[in-house]
């Protein structure tokens, strides 16, 4: 019963980690409505980003950064 509860508030922190809003989101929101079609190179610049920052920690080499 112990991984049940375990697993239950891994589930929930998660969660809550999931739907709260950081920085990208801040930032691509603020340009969207400052700036318009902005906003979409924005959420391309955004994606791009974390695109690399996955290759880089699939190749194990985030630690670098």
């Amino acid at each position: 019963m112990e991984n049940i509860t375990d697993l239950s508030l891994f589930l929930i922190s998660s969660l809550l980690l999931i739907i709260s809003p950081d920085p990208d989101f801040v930032y691509v929101i603020n340009s969207g409505i400052e700036q318009g079609k902005i906003g979409i190179s924005s959420v391309l610049g955004v994606a791009l980003g974390l695109w690399i920052h996955s290759l880089l920690t699939t190749f194990g080499l985030s630690s670098l950064l």
